[in-house]
């Protein structure tokens, strides 16, 4: 019986094609992922205002409907109205500010409503 000799592996070539192939196939996805992250959060934020929108349309029905505004006693006769946030979250419109969606890996960050100032007289 002759001595043969069985060539066992993959030659260099084969090995530096299947590596490209891999990479060429990786950079595909990971750049399509990058693009599903954005509207994945996108849609997070629509639902989030969808949701305080609904919160606030509730409130405003109740107060229209014989409620009134909540405030805190100042303790001193002057009344304090409290923020829409404590509000809705108080009276159980919301159970929790909703929070960004980029940020809730390196720290909670919440919405926040600014308000600034006008020269314009109402």
């Amino acid at each position: 019986m002759p001595n043969l000799k069985v060539n066992r592996g993959l030659t260099l070539i084969e090995l530096l094609i299947a590596i490209t192939l891999v990479g060429i196939l990786a950079g595909i996805i990971s750049f399509s992922m990058i693009g599903q992250q954005k509207k994945a959060r996108d849609a997070k934020r629509k639902n989030d205002l969808q949701q305080v929108k609904r919160a606030l349309e509730s409130a405003k029905n109740d107060c229209n409907s014989g409620s009134y505004y909540p405030f805190i006693d100042g303790g001193d006769g002057a009344n304090k109205y409290i923020t829409i946030a404590d509000m809705l979250k108080n009276n159980g419109y919301l159970d929790e500010s909703p929070q960004d969606p980029k940020f809730t890996d390196s720290g909670a960050v919440s919405y926040t409503h600014l308000t600034l100032p006008t020269n314009r007289e109402v």
